[in-house]
């Protein structure tokens, strides 16, 4: 036995998958059993990868008002500025007292907070998502080792599959 085939057995010994304590040997896994994991997690990554992207939006987007509300905080009373009243529809407006700002705080409801409280709130919200970021990271990171595993183990299995195939084909003929 060479030392690459050595190589090939202990990391097809060692991958497995599952829970710690109900881990399966992918190697147990039929052909067909290892093709739909492997479709299994891509979906799941692709998924995971689209969360995060609109995490790490949504984490720009408080980063945006965190500075909006630093400049805002700056800026004179009776400043003229455009409101958003939505995405794409904006209105004429002025800044009034200084300290106080009204923030969305989820689902349609606001909240009157004072400048340091609304600065706190944005930050506290940012860092949650990217906490989960790091989390949602973390996961990929994982099923993109089982995949990586996965396809060490399905890749012989599918070169041994296509080798009988033509062996039989040229047997047929």
């Amino acid at each position: 036995m060479s030392d690459n085939e050595a190589e090939e057995q202990e990391q097809q010994e060692v991958a497995k998958i599952g829970i710690e304590g109900k881990e399966i040997p992918l190697t147990s896994l039929s052909p067909q059993q290892l093709v739909q994991l492997r479709q299994q997690l891509t979906v799941e990554i692709n998924q995971l990868s689209q969360n995060l992207s609109n995490l790490n939006d949504a984490a720009a987007r408080f980063q945006g008002s965190e500075e909006c509300v630093s400049l805002a905080a700056k800026s004179e009373e009776k400043t003229p500025m455009l409101v958003p009243l939505c995405g794409s529809v904006y209105v004429d407006g002025y800044t009034t007292k200084q300290n106080d700002l009204l923030v969305d705080v989820g689902t349609g409801y606001y909240c009157q907070k004072s400048h340091e409280a609304t600065v706190g709130f944005l930050s506290e919200k940012r860092t949650q998502i990217t906490e989960n970021c790091r989390q949602i990271e973390s996961a990929i990171k994982q099923k993109k080792e089982v995949l990586m595993q996965l396809m060490q183990v399905l890749g012989p299995m599918e070169a041994q599959a296509k080798a009988q195939q033509a062996t039989a084909a040229q047997a047929a003929a």
